[in-house]
């Protein structure tokens, strides 16, 4: 899958939609139906390209972090807070353990969006009265933060994939994933010297672990 595969969905959807409002006599409440559609596939437009540019700055070493010592608690609670609406819609739960206030040098709107795709990915795999769990915890040598699912878990041969660019896992769930959201997530994470894998066995859930090493 490419990028003319992902923008040809929504733009043929918009086509035929066009055409159809253009051609036949439709009631106002079927004008209306056809509008909306139109202003969802404009909208799924908007946010991918919005996304290609992100991982276009990423890929040309363009994004300059802000790196500031700040709270990975903060910058974990409003990254959560922003797919609280996302959440309650797939009637999923996020839970949010921790331990202690955790410190990080980090650019926290940039490694906010690393962490709303890892998150958004589990509540994507997961089924209605799901628990996704978000833990952070902190010890002399790293630092760690950890997505938990309890979906239908990534077969052996998807895992070494996941991260790829426009790579779909296939589950049950019908989602509207394109497959940027781990790549640009790994990017990020990757900039802040972290690294991101995933752990799953069939059926059991996945784990993704983004591990900070502290240098001294």
């Amino acid at each position: 899958s490419d990028i003319s595969h992902q923008l040809k969905t929504p733009l043929s959807a918009l086509i035929l939609n066009h055409d159809i409002l253009l051609t036949r006599k439709l009631s106002q409440e079927q004008s209306q139906t056809f509008l909306l559609s139109n202003q969802n596939q404009l909208n799924r437009i908007q946010w991918l390209i919005q996304n290609l540019l992100k991982l276009a700055k990423i890929d040309a070493d363009a994004v300059e972090l802000e790196l500031e010592e700040d709270s990975l608690n903060e910058t974990i609670e409003e990254a959560i807070e922003i797919l609280e609406s996302k959440a309650r819609e797939e009637k999923v739960t996020i839970d949010f353990r921790q331990t202690c206030p955790v410190l990080m040098k980090h650019d926290r709107l940039w490694l906010q969006e690393a962490l709303i795709n890892v998150i958004k990915n589990g509540i994507e795999h997961s089924e209605e009265g799901d628990v996704v769990t978000v833990e952070l915890e902190e010890n002399p040598i790293f630092t760690r933060i950890i997505v938990r699912d309890q979906g239908d878990g990534i077969e052996e041969k998807d895992l070494t994939n996941i991260f790829n660019r426009f790579y779909k896992v296939k589950n049950k769930k019908k989602n509207d994933s394109v497959g940027i959201g781990l790549s640009m997530a790994k990017s990020i994470i990757e900039k802040h010297k972290g690294y991101i894998e995933a752990k799953s066995k069939g059926h059991e859930g996945t784990i993704f672990l983004i591990t900070f090493i502290k240098h001294e």
